[in-house]
C-alpha cells in the first residue's frame, strides 16, 4: 500500500481515503492509518489470482484496525481533505473502526449488531435503514455481505 501510495503522488492536502469497491460500498481511513507498512492491495493468494469469492481482483487489508477498514473488490482510492463516512460509517459505526467506541449508535444496536453476529445493527436492518448490496460480484458464484 505505501508504494502505491508513494506512486500516486499524494498532495500535502490530502488527509484522508475514500476506499470504492463493487456496488457502491465505500470505507473511509486517515491516510496516518492507510500508509502503513503491515497494509496491502491483494491481488493473489499462494500464487493465484485473487478469485471474486475472496475479495478479488483486489482486496484491501488493513490488520491494525481489526480488518474493520478492509474492503473486498475494490475498485479505486480517493484522497480527500476532509473525512468522509464510508458505508458502515454512514450507518452509525465509529469513523476509524474502534469497535470500543460509540458513533451514534447506542448501546442497544451495538447489542443488537454483536448478537445477531453479523456487521448491521438487527434494529437497523429490521427499519429498512441500511442498503447493503446483497447481489453477489461478477463470478462470485453467490450471495454476498460487506463485512468490516
Amino acid at each position: 500500500m505505501q508504494l502505491l501510495l508513494e506512486r500516486a503522488g499524494v498532495r500535502p492536502d490530502a488527509q484522508y481515503c475514500l476506499v470504492s469497491a463493487e456496488q457502491g460500498f465505500t470505507t473511509n481511513l486517515p491516510l496516518t492509518d492507510l500508509d502503513r507498512p503491515d497494509n496491502l492491495v491483494a491481488f493473489r493468494w499462494n500464487g493465484e489470482w485473487l478469485m471474486p469469492e475472496h475479495g478479488g481482483p483486489a482486496r484491501l487489508l488493513v490488520p491494525h484496525l481489526y480488518f474493520w477498514k478492509s474492503a473486498k473488490w475494490v475498485r479505486g482510492f480517493t484522497l480527500v481533505d476532509q473525512d468522509v463516512p464510508g458505508f458502515w460509517e454512514q450507518n452509525g459505526y465509529h469513523m476509524r473502526g474502534d469497535p470500543g467506541r460509540k458513533s451514534g449508535m447506542g448501546d442497544e444496536g451495538l447489542r443488537n449488531t454483536i448478537s445477531t453476529g453479523c456487521g448491521v445493527s438487527a434494529r437497523s436492518a429490521s427499519s429498512g435503514g441500511l442498503n447493503a448490496p446483497a447481489s453477489p460480484a461478477p463470478g462470485a458464484g453467490g450471495a454476498r455481505r460487506h463485512t468490516p
